[in-house]
């Protein structure tokens, strides 16, 4: 536990994806290939939207073989992400409850970065999750060719913290924050 834990709580969403990026190595090292993968996938894709852009043209050549790896290494690491966020769940509510009196309880959830208003299942099925993210892809094609970056995958997912009914970040108070990120470590 230390300081830096804080901004797990109240940092930007690339805070609480690294947190649980880091968990999910941490328990199965096969993600580190993973998540390296995706990551490579996601600087490419960006590479050539953003030159699209900036030549003025439209959808480039072989966007549609990036797309697809795009959604077979965003697939299995949101698939990891789900089931890690469904077995933390009772974990970090048990463990704020214990730091904080259990005043007001705690949850986590992991909302898709496209559709933030759904909550995921733990469970999650790897075709739904590969249909969705190509459906998403489909959708925002040309706001991705109009901005030249990569709006769809897991690097724009959120990992939700609520104390009670509010989000954490933003709402809840310094020792509320602090007991949470005790809770999460």
């Amino acid at each position: 536990f230390a300081p830096e834990d804080l901004a797990i709580v109240k940092g930007d969403p690339a805070e609480r994806r690294r947190y649980l990026d880091d968990l999910l190595v941490a328990s199965r090292p096969r993600y580190a290939a993973v998540r390296a993968d995706y990551e490579r996938v996601v600087k490419q894709r960006s590479a050539l939207l953003k030159s699209a852009r900036a030549a003025g043209r439209g959808e480039p050549a072989g966007l549609e073989v990036w797309d697809e790896q795009l959604i077979t290494h965003g697939t299995e690491l949101t698939a990891g992400r789900l089931r890690l966020t469904g077995a933390l769940r009772p974990l970090i509510t048990a463990r704020y409850d214990e730091v904080s009196g259990g005043s007001r309880g705690a949850s986590i959830s992991y909302r898709q970065g496209s559709e933030r208003s759904a909550v995921l299942d733990p469970e999650p099925e790897p075709a739904k999750l590969a249909q969705t993210m190509r459906d998403t892809l489909e959708r925002l094609r040309r706001a991705e060719l109009e901005r030249g970056v990569c709006l769809v995958g897991p690097h724009r997912d959120e990992v939700e913290l609520r104390i009670g009914e509010l989000p954490a970040r933003g709402y809840a108070s310094h020792g509320e924050s602090w007991s949470l990120a005790l809770a999460l470590r």
